[in-house]
């Protein structure tokens, strides 16, 4: 059976693994002296983050090089193996057919012939019949992380002529563009080979993501050197305080030396990319922490940026508050001291992601839903939010202000629950805006799964007639809220609580939840 390798391919391999080992290899003379400008004047914090780059950046091209090096000789070594297997089954498939040819004879019954073949089959004796091993390939690469915030207390400075800096980040760009190009060629060639020389054993492979790992590290690094540049020529002068680069730099902070703190001094760009590079992770551990005071969270949240309309109380939540909705909207949407219009974008943005994961699941699979499950929970209060079509309902058409609020939602197998369970609580009217609120507190035996609905439908009834009343007392109709908790349904015989569980639940909640509203706003 004939083995599937291309010599073609292998030579195109070997070629651009070759061709970029040479250019990696000589990138550091190119880069010699734009390197060794920049750093006559780059010191402190900053230029030591500099140093450590070239020389992290020097290692992993030597490193690549090698790789590459390597790669070419042992795919060299495959087509000489794969050159002698094919050899191997053209003499064996050659001998066999002047076997079988001998065989014939020798069944003629023709003394002659007969007396040829056993002449013959002695002097063409049968070739090599164990097959040339396969060869195996391996090609792992990946690049080290470079540091690009100083990070630490602050106190020292750092200087750098912004024109070198400069020079710098042209010249690594032109290398970085020149090397891309032999990537490009490195990718193909060995897709190609992988394709058509399946003979081969690829027993690991890391390169290709490496090399391009490499190439944007590259970039980064030209894009940090001209921010750093851009700063000092902001200043005006050769010397910035590292707690002023650092600010700059937040975003290249790893996800540990970031605090909520440090989180509230980043611009929308900033965040988006640290977000990007692992902080949601620790975004997730600081919101999460036990004891994490609703005051502090509510001043830091507000720092986050959003505007109040002053006539209405309106929230509008800002770009970086988008953002963590985005990244963590479990998370944000039960969060003490996160504003009510935050954390109904973050619970419907849950609530939709769930709601759509469940109704593929059932047109799937089939088959009834469990009205105490996780998933009856997410269609009831999906049914209590939106229409058939997934329109967002609307509570009374010629009232702007009676809006639905998602305020908390966590259902059952989300996590581990908050502070008084499983559960949700919506709000009829404008949680922030109210400056008059009334709390609905669930009864014996209410569920999500049996009264979400009509207890939402009692809230708002309530709430309009807290509208006439107020009409005729002088107060803002339009400043009402009304607000319910549910705890969700238990299983029948599984983890039965009293059957006054709610009740105790919503009290302690509601306890919280006035605290916190009376501290939160001298915030």
């Amino acid at each position: 059976m004939a083995i599937a390798f291309d010599d073609g391919a292998a030579d195109a391999l070997i070629s651009a693994a070759n061709s970029a080992d040479e250019v990696l290899r000589a990138e550091g003379g190119f880069l010699c002296g734009a390197v060794e400008r920049a750093v006559q004047d780059f010191n402190g914090g900053y230029g030591r983050l500099f140093k450590d780059a070239c020389g992290i950046r020097s290692d992993d091209r030597g490193k690549l090089a090698g790789v590459l090096a390597v790669l070419a000789e042992d795919v060299g070594e495959a087509k000489h193996r794969a050159q002698q297997e094919k050899a191997r089954q053209k003499n064996m498939d050659a001998w066999q057919q002047r076997d079988n040819i001998r065989k014939q004879h020798l069944l003629s019954g023709n003394i002659a012939k007969t007396s040829v073949t056993v002449a013959t089959m002695v002097l063409d004796p049968m070739p090599e019949r164990t097959p040339v091993p396969a060869p195996a390939v391996s090609a792992v690469f990946s690049p080290r992380d470079r540091p690009r915030f100083a990070g630490g207390p602050g106190s020292g400075t750092t200087s750098a002529d912004p024109g070198k800096l400069r020079g710098f980040a042209s010249v690594s760009r032109t290398a970085t563009n020149t090397l891309n190009s032999h990537f490009v060629a490195v990718r193909n060639a060995w897709s190609g080979f992988t394709a058509s020389c399946s003979w081969v054993t690829i027993e690991t492979e890391s390169f290709v993501a490496g090399f391009e790992q490499l190439l944007a590290a590259n970039a980064a690094d030209a894009d940090w050197i001209e921010q750093v540049a851009t700063a000092f020529e902001t200043a005006g002068n050769g010397s910035i305080a590292d707690s002023m680069l650092n600010g700059l730099f937040i975003q290249y902070a790893a996800p540990n030396q970031v605090g909520l703190n440090d989180i509230g001094t980043m611009s929308a760009a900033q965040l988006k990319v640290w977000l990007g590079n692992g902080g949601s992770a620790r975004l997730r551990e600081l919101l999460t922490q036990p004891g994490l005071d609703p005051v502090a969270t509510a001043t830091w949240w507000s720092g986050l940026g959003h505007t109040v309309e002053p006539a209405t109380g309106k929230v509008t939540v800002g770009e970086e508050q988008q953002l963590l909705i985005d990244a963590l909207p479990e998370v944000i949407g039960n969060l003490n001291g996160v504003t009510a219009t935050a954390r109904d974008l973050a619970n419907r943005k849950k609530l939709l992601q769930m709601h759509n994961h469940w109704k593929k699941y059932r047109e799937e699979h089939g088959g009834k839903v469990d009205e105490g499950s996780q998933e009856g929970m997410v269609n009831k209060i999906w049914e209590t939010l939106y229409d058939t079509e997934g329109n967002e309902k609307v509570v009374d058409t010629d009232d702007k202000s009676s809006i639905f609020q998602l305020v908390s939602f966590v259902p059952f197998g989300l996590g581990t629950g908050s502070e008084t369970g499983f559960g949700a609580s919506i709000s009829v009217g404008d949680l922030d805006a109210a400056k008059h609120v009334t709390y609905q507190l669930p009864g014996l035996d209410t569920t999500v799964g049996k009264d979400m609905a009509s207890k939402t439908k009692q809230a708002n009834d309530q709430r309009v007639e807290q509208r006439d009343l107020a009409r005729l007392n002088g107060i803002d109709r339009d400043r009402l809220a009304c607000h319910l908790w549910h705890g969700r349904h238990h299983r029948t015989g599984w983890c039965q609580r009293p059957a006054n569980e709610n009740p105790r639940r919503a009290n302690r909640w509601q306890g919280r939840h006035l605290r916190l509203l009376r501290q939160v706003n001298r915030v």
